[in-house]
């Protein structure tokens, strides 16, 4: 029941937009900072959380904002891993088995 009402009260705020702004910014400024080493985790990071977020975006509801949010918190294993690509590709291989076990456990654990 408390879900229901914060997903509305999302919708209704249209959070969706300033999460497009913020998740747009901060691939960019991966992308940028981290190099190539960064580039292919920020797109894998778009790739994963941009279906659901563009959705939001264009028809912001319960049923939109909730998967949204939840496939922006399945992504963060991808920014993290960008984040240590930067340091090189040895340290981000750690986030690519983070990433797998992020995607298998929503079958077991729903997000949001």
């Amino acid at each position: 029941m408390e879900d229901q009402a914060l997903s509305r009260s999302d919708a209704r705020l249209s959070y969706a937009r300033l999460a497009v702004f913020g998740l747009g910014i901060t691939l960019l400024v991966l992308a940028v900072r981290g190099g190539t080493a960064s580039l292919a985790w920020s797109a894998a990071a778009a790739a994963l959380s941009g279906p659901a977020v563009r959705r939001a975006v264009l028809a912001p509801s319960p049923r939109t904002v909730g998967p949204a949010v939840g496939a922006l918190i399945r992504a963060i294993p991808a920014l993290d891993g960008g984040i240590a690509g930067a340091s090189g590709p040895a340290p981000a291989m750690l986030f690519l088995s983070m990433l797998g076990l992020t995607r298998w456990g929503r079958t077991l654990i729903p997000i949001t």
